[in-house]
């Protein structure tokens, strides 16, 4: 921005302002920023456009007046520190001050500080003698009234002599006997488990469940309706919400599912091309070249024959057996050979375009 358009924002006094603020009463940039309600930045950019000269470092003003400059200044008074020796400056306000450091005072309280000569010493531990073992143990003053044993063992055990059973303070009448519904045997439960408890083990009570909430006794009962296995003929029954289940088990629907998908009842059956044989061209010689340049990796997965356990296949990219060709066949793990028997044409744009990086990568 020039001149005028500070003028215009500012004022017309604005170059004034700042002389008068920076240079006259001798404000530092900060200060002089704030009395004039603007940003250190604007002011920086004001006095470039206006060549208004900045003070140099050496030059004192407000706020920076240090050491024996400064007009509140007092004269150091030298002392020697009664620990270590060293001589160190206090200031005057400061001039009862013994030891030129905190590691000095923590010395000299270990050693004058302690015990008889602190003073806020109370005569030391008392001894006392244990309510139970009988032994003789050092407990502070000011603990001396409250403490009656010497350790916690001691302290369990007293408790137990004296706060179980009708001595404790959460004493509520002890344990009631009940007779159990299953086995009839008297068993005993606290007082807060009366209306709960009706068993007296988890066996009984399995046993009682069992016997009276079981098949149509149980509340969660539906109406069975009842099928015949087409696979065994067996009857079985099933709820209302599985009716659509037709088989009894797993192995029968197994069965017929093996029957109704192979063959051409399968729905990827290509006129029996599986069954077609390999010719005489495709052998181990042929398969181990494709593996050869095809680094011994699968080229759909990646992974190796190492990680496989077994050698690799070698697949008929156009899905012709009888072609043969180099430019046909590709490296692809056991796995990959079975995924890519569905949507083969979209596989086999895929392969013969990685069969033609390969070639063009050699040339």
């Amino acid at each position: 921005m020039t001149k005028e358009r500070y003028k215009e924002k500012y004022g017309q006094d604005i170059g004034k302002q700042i002389n008068e603020f920076y240079w006259e009463k001798k404000l530092n940039l900060e200060k002089t920023a704030i009395a004039l309600e603007i940003t250190r930045r604007i002011l920086s950019s004001i006095m470039e456009s206006f060549e208004i000269e900045t003070r140099t470092n050496s030059e004192p003003h407000v706020g920076i007046q240090k050491g024996s400059a400064h007009p509140k200044w007092k004269e150091k008074i030298v002392k020697v520190c009664l620990i270590c020796g060293k001589s160190y400056e206090v200031i005057p306000s400061h001039a009862r001050s013994k030891f030129c450091s905190y590691d000095c005072v923590y010395i000299w309280k270990a050693d004058q500080v302690k015990g008889k000569n602190n003073p806020a010493w109370e005569g030391g531990p008392v001894e006392k003698i244990c309510l139970i073992c009988n032994k003789l143990f050092n407990v502070k003053k000011a603990v001396a009234d409250i403490t009656k044993l010497c350790s916690k063992k001691c302290a369990n055990k007293y408790l137990s002599q004296n706060y179980s059973g009708s001595n404790s303070w959460n004493w509520k009448g002890g344990h009631i006997q009940k007779i159990c519904l299953e086995c009839g045997t008297i068993y005993s439960i606290k007082k807060s488990h009366v209306n709960k408890s009706k068993f007296c083990s988890r066996e009984c009570l399995a046993e009682w469940k069992s016997k009276n909430m079981s098949g149509e006794k149980s509340p969660r009962w539906k109406k069975r309706i009842i099928r015949n296995c087409p696979t065994c003929n067996k009857e079985f029954y099933v709820v209302p919400s599985k009716y659509e289940n037709k088989y009894c088990s797993r192995s029968c629907f197994d069965k017929i599912h093996s029957i109704n998908m192979t063959g051409q009842n399968n729905y990827n059956w290509q006129d029996g091309i599986s069954f077609e044989p390999y010719p005489s061209e495709f052998n181990r010689q042929l398969k181990e070249l494709i593996h050869l340049r095809d680094n011994y990796f699968c080229q759909k997965c990646g992974r190796t024959e190492i990680e496989e356990g077994q050698k690799l296949a070698v697949h008929h990219v156009n899905y012709n057996k009888n072609n043969c060709l180099p430019d046909n066949l590709i490296t692809l793990c056991r796995s990959c050979n079975g995924k890519v028997n569905k949507d083969k044409d979209e596989w086999t744009k895929y392969f013969e375009n990685k069969i033609k990086e390969k070639q063009c990568q050699l040339i």
